[in-house]
Parts: C-alpha cells; sequence; structure tokens
C-alpha cells in the first residue's frame, strides 16, 4: 500500500460497525408484542426458500479475543440441557410453517463450538430438521470447528450427515500469539483436524485468521498466512481483532502494550493479503479471499455476493430462521434475535413463550440504505440514486451522506463518479464509506469495533 494512502486511513480510523446487517443489532428494539413473532412466521409465503441457522453458545475454554455469546462449561450436562431447549424452540415454531413447504439452501452451525456436541447428539439434532425440511439438493450445510475440541467420530457424524463445508477457527499459527489469547493450538493439530474432514467427503474447507492481536508481527502474519496456504483451504478470512473491553471484559486479560499499532495492523494485513492474492485468491469484500472456482468467487463475478451475520456468503435465502441464545432471523424486512443470555432463554423457554427479545422492522428508507451499504461492503462500489429509483425514490438527495464522504475522496480513498455511483479504491475505507450512509450511527455513541 502506498504510504500516503496508509497515512489517509490511519486519519479517518473510527470506530464503525462491521455492517453484518442494517439496521446494525444495537439498534433493534425490546418489547415484541404477544404473538408478533407467530404472525410474522406465519406471514412467510408457500414454497418459499430458506436459510436455517442453529447456534450452539458454548466452548470448553474461553478465547480471550472473542466477540462472541458463548458460555465456557467443562461437563456435558448444560449441553445436553441446551439440545432440549433448542428441539422444544423448534417445536414451537413449526407449527407456523410446517403446512409451507419450505425448502433449505443453507444451514449452518455455529457458537461458540458446535464441535462441543457428540456425534450422536448432532446426528440427532440434525436428523430432526432434515425430517421436518426439504434440503435442496445443492444444499449447503456448513459447521465452524474448533480444532481443539473434534474427534474421528465425531467428523464422521457430520460427513454422515451431509455436512459439506468446515470452517475452521485457527486464528494464528504462532504460539506465543496463541498461548497469550488463551488458544494453545498447533500447526499438526490444524492439519489433521482439517485431513479427517476431508477423509469423511467434507471438502470444503475455510480459515477464519485474525490480525491485531498481541504479539503479532510482519514476521508472525506472513508465516501465518504461508502456513494457512499450505492446508489448501477454499477460503480464508483475514478479520481485524477489535479490542472492545468495556463489551467484553475478558478482553482485559489482554496485554494491551502488546496489542499492535493501528499503523501495523494495516501492514500486517497487507502483507497476508498479498500473499493469499499472489497464490491466486480472489479477494472478497473487505477480508475474504477465496479460491477461483469457489462459490463465492462465482456470486461476486455474478452480483449475488451476500453480507450477513455468517459474513460473506452466497447465501441470497430471502428468509433465515435461526434458533438458539442469542440467534437472530430475518423475515422479509424483519429482524428478530432471541434472548442473548442462557437463564432468560431458558426461562422463556419453559413458560412455552417463544425466547425473542428484540426486533427490528425496516422501513423502506431502512431497505434502501442497507442494500448501497450491502453494495458497498460486498462489491466495493454503489449507485445510491439507481438504488433509489429501485424503491421509487427517484427524488433521493441523500442529504448529508455524500458531504460525509468529501475528506475520502480528497484522500484517494473514494471515488464518485459523474452519476454518483460511490467506487472504493482501497477496501478498509469501505466500512467508512458505508457509515456515510448509515442514518443511525451516532458518532458520540458508537461502541464498534475500529474501521482498521
Amino acid at each position: 500500500m502506498r504510504a500516503d494512502l496508509k497515512q489517509a486511513l490511519l486519519k479517518h480510523e473510527r470506530l464503525v460497525p462491521r455492517y453484518t446487517s442494517y439496521p446494525t443489532a444495537p439498534h433493534f428494539k425490546s418489547s415484541i408484542p404477544e404473538g408478533w413473532y407467530e404472525g410474522q412466521l406465519s406471514a412467510i409465503p408457500t414454497g418459499s426458500e430458506l436459510s436455517l441457522y442453529v447456534h450452539i453458545p458454548f466452548c470448553p475454554k474461553l478465547c480471550w479475543f472473542c466477540g462472541c455469546h458463548t458460555r465456557v462449561v467443562n461437563r456435558y450436562g448444560p449441553v445436553e440441557e441446551y439440545l432440549s431447549l433448542l428441539e422444544r424452540e423448534f417445536s414451537m415454531i413449526w407449527p407456523y410453517i410446517q403446512n409451507k413447504n419450505l425448502r433449505v439452501s443453507h444451514l449452518h452451525f455455529g457458537g461458540g463450538s458446535p464441535t462441543i456436541l457428540k456425534g450422536a447428539d448432532f446426528t440427532a439434532f440434525i436428523k430432526m430438521l432434515r425430517n421436518h425440511f426439504e434440503f435442496d439438493q445443492t444444499a449447503e450445510t456448513a459447521i465452524e470447528i474448533d480444532p481443539r475440541n473434534i474427534s474421528k467420530d465425531k467428523v464422521k457424524a457430520y460427513g454422515n450427515n451431509q455436512v459439506n463445508r468446515a470452517s475452521f477457527g485457527i486464528q494464528d499459527f504462532d504460539q506465543r500469539v496463541m498461548e497469550t489469547v488463551n488458544r494453545p493450538q498447533t500447526y499438526e493439530l490444524d492439519r489433521n483436524a482439517i485431513s479427517m474432514c476431508r477423509d469423511q467427503g467434507i471438502n470444503h474447507i475455510n480459515i477464519d485468521m485474525m490480525y491485531g492481536l498481541p504479539h503479532q508481527t510482519l514476521s508472525t502474519m506472513r508465516d501465518a498466512a504461508e502456513k494457512a496456504l499450505s492446508l489448501e483451504p477454499d477460503r480464508i478470512a483475514l478479520f481485524g481483532y477489535a479490542h472492545v473491553p468495556w463489551l467484553k471484559k475478558h478482553m482485559r486479560l489482554l496485554p494491551e502494550d502488546k496489542l499492535p499499532s493501528s499503523e501495523a495492523r494495516l501492514d500486517m494485513f497487507e502483507e497476508a493479503a498479498s500473499i493469499f492474492e499472489d497464490a491466486g485468491y480472489i479477494p472478497i469484500g473487505i477480508d475474504h479471499f477465496a479460491k477461483e472456482d469457489d462459490n463465492l468467487t462465482d456470486a461476486l463475478r455474478n452480483n449475488r455476493l451476500n453480507r450477513s451475520f455468517q459474513g460473506y456468503t452466497d447465501d441470497n435465502a430471502p428468509y433465515l430462521l435461526s434458533m438458539g441464545a442469542s440467534a437472530i432471523s430475518r423475515i422479509g424486512n424483519t429482524y428478530i434475535q432471541n434472548e442473548a443470555h442462557l437463564p432468560q432463554y431458558r426461562e422463556k423457554i419453559s413458560k412455552g413463550l417463544m425466547p425473542v427479545s428484540k426486533y427490528y422492522q425496516s422501513t423502506s428508507e431502512d431497505e434502501l440504505r442497507g442494500r448501497i451499504i450491502k453494495s458497498l461492503m460486498c462489491n466495493l462500489s454503489a449507485n445510491p440514486f439507481k438504488e433509489a429509483q429501485s424503491f421509487r425514490m427517484d427524488h433521493h438527495d441523500f442529504n448529508g451522506c455524500y458531504e460525509g464522504l468529501h475528506d475520502l475522496v480528497h484522500d484517494d480513498l473514494v471515488k464518485i463518479t459523474d452519476d454518483g455511483t460511490v467506487h472504493i479504491l482501497v477496501r478498509q475505507a469501505a466500512r467508512l464509506a458505508a457509515a456515510c450512509f448509515d442514518q443511525k450511527l451516532s458518532p458520540s455513541t458508537a461502541k464498534h469495533a475500529s474501521s482498521t
């Protein structure tokens, strides 16, 4: 990266959302009217395409960089109890959708660590879903994997139940870095876990990596990128660590004086990105890389790339049904979030109540801005006026949005063409540009991750 562009990014650095939804989760409303969620489920049109998400909020050990909703357990009892709650949640949802012939195109198990489930329990739960829904022949079934917490029996259960994509939480290969973040994990362990999956026919492999952790340097990042390539993943996600100890108290356990500077973080990302791209991986959005023949690359080239709570995806199903504590569903233009904390989630289900706690029903203005932001995040360009026309808002002037982009344009991070199209020239500026179209972002109260 040119030195002047790096300095420009550092100058504009601020806290902005990652925009996995719009509006973002902090703007969801509480106090859902009684029966409202049931009405939303009933309104899903017959024959619709559906995505399913199952959240497993448990880990055997807490990683100190973690920003997820999860809970550490050292015995299996709470996990068994939670599975029974998940089944009861599904039994409450099913009567409202059972006659709709919904087609499942994606099923994703996230966490926490879904690999904490015993193979038999995973099999029983996924069979329940497959017995109730019609799955497309090409449906993607994905699971997030902690390499420290799988076995041949578990991986065999995944393969037997048509799991065809596995996302491995790796973060780094440097032992000093991994021990500092309370996640001791070796390259050999990662390699063996991936081999186990491939032996069971799970051939679509994702690797999640992270930059900005304590003790990471340009040298360790270069080594990590090269080791990642040796595992031949289909996709690599290179996330920037978000240090938000005001939201996640366990992050205070990290040595702040060992966190890389903002400038060093940029250098690390650029170093790893150049290694991935030199190896033939295609850059996807702001922080993903995919092989030439991967579905994500195809989605990018055919304007089907999407961004959701799982990051970049080729999943464009209009309905997302999510189950589990903190899980967020999307039904048409509405987001619905379950109780985030296990005690409240358990209490509602034990009373026979839907475990929902927050929602947001988007207006046309929200949907318009959401589409612009998604295009900036996915395609690194957007024409707001063209998008407005598709919403029959031909006279929308986007008051203040283009003014907010002025400094980014001045510093060659963004370009605006004569027809009003916004082009991101440096991908790390995408969130900054998207924030200019975020009508709800309050600079004085924002508590998000740094833009770099």
